[in-house]
């Protein structure tokens, strides 16, 4: 965990771009005698500007982060859960298509 000057409890995902303690994601703006937070969902375009000037690897950092937070979001559902069955009885029963690669 990180704190801001504010007290925030924060963890930096990479430069300015952190998130609270319940996962989501803000910019840190600084001038050094002041932080201030900028929210997220008021401000995309700043997170965005912010994302644009990080190395790769900083944003693939970032990019990961926000695969495994939707990931997260996700639910498993009844009908899903029944469609994966029935994807693995199929393959159980050879009931499958191959697909060979066209040769070009």
């Amino acid at each position: 965990m990180h704190c801001t000057p504010n007290g925030v409890a924060c963890r930096q995902l990479a430069g300015n771009v952190f998130t609270d303690s319940r996962g989501r994601p803000f910019l840190i703006e600084t001038p050094p005698q002041t932080a201030r937070l900028v929210s997220a969902s008021n401000d995309v375009q700043k997170i965005e500007q912010a994302i644009r000037t990080l190395p790769r690897r900083e944003v693939e950092q970032i990019r990961e982060w926000i695969e495994n937070f939707l990931e997260d979001q996700c639910e498993l559902t009844d009908e899903f859960t029944a469609c994966i069955n029935r994807g693995n009885k199929d393959i159980a029963e050879g009931n499958v298509r191959v697909r060979e690669p066209e040769e070009t």
